[in-house]
């Protein structure tokens, strides 16, 4: 196939295929392209992100990670078609999905995988990247963690093989996994033209005639008040973790009134006090083993005047905000006052009013 480029009509130019030189390459496009991975024909409203390249399994490095915003993992596996191993990538990328699930025990590793790849990425955390990918709130981010958790419990990844060009057999067996099995796995090619300084990407999405009934993943479930002290319990912070409980259990059931405060309930690991019709501006704390221990407060960028002068009552520094909505100040856990932070809370609940 070739493509004809012209300018108004013309200095017509005809162009042959290029090739991706290395897969490396291939890897590199699909990070900061995760477009060019056509998922929109199977659903139009599934949006991607590639967090991670060369993640790491016991049978060795998956070429690329990625979520949609319904917390589906996507393992990516690019190989040149004059590989010769070409025809392996099939049980390659399905290896690497067994390796990544037998060891789903431990998705607090897992994440901060992801985090310090993010970091190197995108110069920001994991969770600040969905939110700003998403266009999602704290909330929403916690739910998405919880679905991603499900996920790799479960095993259910999507297998995406990624080709500049595929052969017949590999086809074949695509639709043949997808008709006979619970996975979902699709096969990718990608004609790649250069015309000047302008690269042109035609993909060409392979698995997705075979139709399979669409299950939303399901919700986490919350942790109780004794397993959230427990995690707090195994850091010295028992008192502190209680202590706050205290008031957001009072808050929860009517017992105390904050006006303007209201809590978030739709979260599985993550314990909040938002503004009702705000999420964004909120003080919460997420119970993760091994996450350092504060309080983090957020907000918009037009309240970050208000939500700044509010966190003088309890001496925080704020961190200044670069983008709309963002992280504006961090409470340490070990030095929590209750009376203080419910003074707080009554000045949070205050801004924008």
């Amino acid at each position: 196939m070739a493509i004809i480029v012209s300018n108004n009509g013309k200095d017509a130019v005809k162009l042959d295929p290029s090739e991706f030189q290395l897969e490396d390459h291939l890897q590199e496009y699909i990070h900061n392209n995760p477009e060019a991975i056509p998922l929109y024909e199977i659903n139009e409203d599934i949006r991607l992100l590639v967090l991670a390249r060369e993640f790491p399994t016991g049978s060795g490095p998956i070429d690329a990670i990625g979520v949609d915003q319904s917390g589906n993992i996507y393992l990516i596996e690019t190989k040149l078609y004059r590989n010769n191993d070409k025809r392996l990538v099939v049980a390659q990328v399905l290896d690497y999905g067994a390796s990544l699930w037998r060891h789903s025990i431990d998705f607090n590793e897992f994440i901060s995988l992801l985090d310090a790849k993010s970091h190197r990425a995108f110069d920001m955390p994991l969770d600040e990247k969905l939110q700003e990918f998403f266009s999602i709130d704290l909330v929403q981010t916690e739910q998405l963690l919880a679905n991603i958790h499900k996920c790799l419990n479960t095993g259910t990844f999507k297998f995406v093989v990624l080709m500049d060009k595929l052969h017949d057999r590999l086809r074949d067996l695509i639709v043949y996994m997808n008709s006979n099995s619970n996975f979902d796995i699709y096969a990718v090619e990608l004609e790649y033209y250069r015309h000047k300084d302008f690269e042109i990407i035609i993909p060409h999405l392979y698995g997705a005639e075979v139709k399979k009934e669409l299950k939303a993943p399901k919700k986490g479930l919350m942790l109780s008040d004794d397993e959230i002290i427990q995690e707090y319990a195994d850091v010295g912070l028992r008192k502190q973790m209680e202590d706050y409980l205290a008031i957001y259990n009072s808050v929860k059931t009517g017992s105390h009134t904050i006006s303007g405060i209201s809590i978030a309930v739709a979260a599985t690991k993550i314990i909040s006090f938002i503004q009702p019709n705000d999420p964004y501006t909120a003080a919460s704390i997420s119970i993760y083993p091994g996450r350092i221990p504060h309080i983090e407060i957020w907000t918009i960028k037009n309240k970050e005047r208000s939500v700044a002068e509010a966190l003088e009552i309890l001496n925080i520094e704020p961190i200044p905000m670069k983008k709309p909505t963002g992280k504006i100040g961090k409470i340490p856990l070990q030095s929590f006052d209750p009376p203080a932070f419910m003074k707080f809370l009554e000045a949070l609940g205050q801004v924008g009013h």
